[in-house]
């Protein structure tokens, strides 16, 4: 029931209720007094009162003067009384509780605490902006957990970022000491200081790589997951035809729920195909470099996900990468200077921005240290709307 509805309701009894009083006080008092005046009456039949007297004795005695205010008074006292306690009732039933939980999770907020929960205990106009509150409540404690998340996230870029920017740094700074002390004593060899000159340039390029894949992460972290009602069937033909530009003998395999080919299906769903595109683009590449003969993309869906597998017949992810997986500016081999992890690092952040997780593991062989390849599995949520 609306507070309109509720207090016009409350109002209306109490005044009925006001009414009833005021109508038996206003008869109980005309009774009174009749019952007065036949006193009167009898006296003077008895002679113990002077008709005289009597002439102005109806308005003069005290008591008919009484039944008369009352007569009046009463009524209207029991409309008024009514009335505030109409007004009471309507505050202490339907607005009392309400105010105060919202005047509580607003004090609450201002002290930086969300975890609370406003209850929505009626459907009326208080009730529903409890329903409100509560809601931006969740949206505030999901930003702050997402803000928190990212800073994190951006901590461990930077800790990894500086623990790997050691190296190069320290290589730059021998190379400039020794380049100093051939000055110094002025016997500097061409040929060594040559050397000295490549090995410099070498490491600033890798500085420079670093940098450049620092900034992409970064970039990554501030993009916004904007889904859009897409066309599955058209979307994964689209990725299959994108995805065998870079590699044309890549095969696709579609599986669901009643064995049909997914393309044959029309289902609509909620995607950001860019960031889509973005991770298994990441992912492909990665497994061009290892595999050996065959890369196969496997696309399902499964409830409110959609599932999109990478494998390849390479050697598989090194024990590092497993424990580690996701992590930025992890290398799989120790020699390989021009890829620093954040293909995976990458790709898993977008896919947690899209609501879904990315897992890795080696595809098992005759034994556990010679796996016959690699498997990535993204999920992404296909239920969201903008």
């Amino acid at each position: 029931m609306g507070l309109k509805k509720a207090f016009f309701c409350l109002t209306l009894f109490y005044l009925c209720i006001a009414l009833i009083l005021g109508g038996i006080a206003f008869a109980g008092c005309i009774a009174m007094r009749r019952q007065e005046g036949d006193n009167i009456v009898a006296q003077m039949k008895e002679g113990t009162v002077d008709v005289k007297v009597t002439e102005n004795y109806s308005t003069e005695q005290p008591a008919f003067q009484i039944w008369d205010f009352l007569q009046i008074f009463l009524p209207v006292f029991f409309v008024i009384a009514a009335l505030i306690i109409a007004d009471v009732t309507f505050y202490r039933v339907k607005l009392k509780n309400p105010i105060g939980r919202l005047q509580d999770g607003a004090r609450r907020i201002m002290h930086n605490d969300l975890d609370f929960q406003v209850q929505q205990t009626s459907g009326d106009e208080l009730g529903q902006l409890c329903g409100a509150f509560e809601s931006m409540r969740r949206e505030l404690q999901k930003n702050n957990r997402e803000m928190w998340r990212q800073m994190e996230e951006r901590k461990r870029l930077n800790a990894a970022f500086a623990h790997d920017l050691r190296n190069p740094v320290t290589v730059l700074k021998g190379c400039a000491k020794l380049m100093r002390k051939g000055m110094e004593q002025q016997n500097t060899d061409l040929k060594h200081l040559d050397s000295t000159v490549g090995l410099m340039e070498e490491y600033s390029q890798r500085i420079e790589i670093y940098v450049e894949a620092m900034s992409k992460a970064q970039r990554l972290e501030e993009v916004a997951c904007k889904p859009e009602q897409t066309d599955l069937g058209q979307f994964t033909q689209m990725l299959e035809k994108g995805l065998k530009m870079l590699v044309p003998n890549i095969r696709f395999q579609y599986n669901n729920p009643d064995n049909k080919n997914m393309d044959s299906r029309k289902q609509t769903v909620w995607l950001d195909t860019s960031l889509i595109q973005e991770v298994l683009e990441n992912l492909v590449s990665n497994a061009r470099r290892y595999a050996r003969q065959e890369i196969t993309v496997q696309i399902a869906k499964e409830d409110s996900c959609l599932v999109i597998s990478v494998r390849d017949d390479g050697g598989g992810f090194p024990k590092k990468i497993l424990e580690k997986g996701g992590k930025p500016f992890l290398r799989g081999e120790e020699n390989s200077e021009e890829h620093f992890g954040m293909g995976l690092y990458i790709s898993r952040l977008l896919c947690e921005k899209h609501g879904g997780q990315l897992k890795i593991q080696n595809l098992k062989g005759n034994s556990e240290d010679q796996p016959t390849g690699a498997l990535v599995e993204t999920k992404f949520q296909t239920s969201w709307k903008p």
